[in-house]
C-alpha cells in the first residue's frame, strides 16, 4: 500500500495462510508458531545475553533463528491473509549497495527529518539494521546475534531518552503556563501598588502644603504679635487657674497660700530666735 512505510528487509514471496470473510477479525488471532518455526526464546533486559546467544547458536535451523529475531510480515487483502518471512539466502555485494540506495530513497520519499525526534527515520534505520543482521547471521551466526543484542539495547536506550524528552517537554509547558499566570498576577499587583503610591504621594503633597501654610501663619503671628483683646482672656484664664479655690474659713485667701502659712510662721520664729541670740546682727535702725 502507498501509505505504509516501505520495507528494507528482504522477505520471501508471500504465501496464503487464511482465506475467509472474517479475515480482518482473524488477523488479530493468528499465531505465527502454527505456520513457521519460531524458537521460544524471547530477548529482553532480564535474560543473560550470553545464555540467550548460546541457546540460539546451538540451533542448526537458520530459518528458525531468523524468524525469532526478525519479525515476519503479515498482510490482509480482500479476505486473504498473507505471510512473508525473512529469506535465509546469503546476500551479495550488489544487494548491500542496493540497500544503501533504497534507504536514501525511502528517507527522501517519506520526508524524514535529519535531526530531532522522527519516527519515520527511526523505523527506516532499524529496518536497515535488521537487514544487516540478517545478512551477517547467515554467514556467522554468533556475530549476528551479538549485533542483534546491541541493537536491542540501543533501542531500549532510545526509548528511555524519548520518554525523558516528552516528559521534559510536558514539564516545560506546565512551567511556562504557571509562569504566565504568575506574570499576570504580578503585573496586577504592580499596577495596584503604583496606584497606592500615587495616592500616597498626593497625600504627602497635601500634608506638606498644610505644614507650609501653618509655618507661614505662625511666622506672621510672631512678627505682628497677638492683639490685646486676645491677650486679656489668656491672662484671666491663667489667674483663674492659679488662684482657683478658696480656704475653708472663707477669708478669701487662695488655698495655696493657706497651706504655706505654717511654713512661713516656722521660718519667722526661727529668725527671731537667731536675732535674740545675736543682737549685733540686727539692723541699727530697727529696735530689738
Amino acid at each position: 500500500m502507498e501509505g505504509e512505510t516501505p520495507k528494507l528487509i528482504k522477505y520471501s514471496n508471500p504465501f496464503l495462510i487464511y482465506q475467509g470473510a472474517d479475515s480482518h477479525t482473524k488477523l488479530a488471532e493468528i499465531d505465527l508458531k502454527d505456520f513457521i518455526p519460531i524458537k521460544q526464546s524471547a530477548f529482553n533486559s532480564r535474560v543473560q545475553i550470553l545464555e540467550w546467544i548460546n541457546d540460539l547458536e546451538n540451533n542448526s535451523n537458520i530459518e528458525e533463528v531468523l524468524n525469532t529475531i526478525i519479525s515476519s510480515l503479515v498482510t490482509e487483502d480482500q479476505g486473504k491473509i498473507w505471510l512473508q518471512t525473512p529469506v535465509s539466502f546469503p546476500a551479495t555485494n550488489i544487494e548491500v549497495v542496493r540497500l544503501k540506495e533504497n534507504l536514501d530513497k525511502c528517507l527522501a520519499r517519506k520526508d524524514a527529518k535529519q535531526f530531532g525526534v522522527c519516527h519515520v527515520r527511526e523505523d527506516l534505520y532499524f529496518q536497515c539494521l535488521d537487514e544487516i543482521i540478517r545478512q551477517v547471521i547467515i554467514n556467522y551466526k554468533r556475530r549476528g546475534l551479538l549485533l542483534f543484542c546491541v541493537k536491542e539495547h540501543f533501542k531500549n536506550t532510545l526509548k528511555c531518552y524519548r520518554n525523558l524528552f516528552f516528559s521534559s517537554c510536558a514539564y516545560g509547558i506546565s512551567k511556562e503556563i504557571k509562569g504566565e499566570k504568575l506574570k499576570s498576577d504580578l503585573q496586577t499587583d504592580i499596577q495596584r501598588l503604583e496606584e497606592e503610591c500615587a495616592q500616597m504621594e498626593l497625600e504627602v503633597q497635601s500634608l506638606a502644603e498644610r505644614i507650609e501654610s501653618k509655618k507661614e501663619g505662625h511666622k506672621r503671628k510672631m512678627e505682628v504679635g497677638l492683639p490685646a483683646e486676645r491677650r486679656r482672656p489668656c491672662q484671666g484664664a491663667f489667674r483663674a487657674h492659679r488662684f482657683q479655690g478658696k480656704s475653708e474659713g472663707g477669708t478669701g485667701v487662695p488655698a495655696f497660700h493657706v497651706q504655706m502659712i505654717p511654713v512661713v510662721l516656722k521660718v519667722r520664729r526661727k529668725c527671731r530666735t537667731e536675732w535674740t541670740r545675736t543682737p549685733s546682727s540686727l539692723p541699727p535702725d530697727r529696735p530689738r
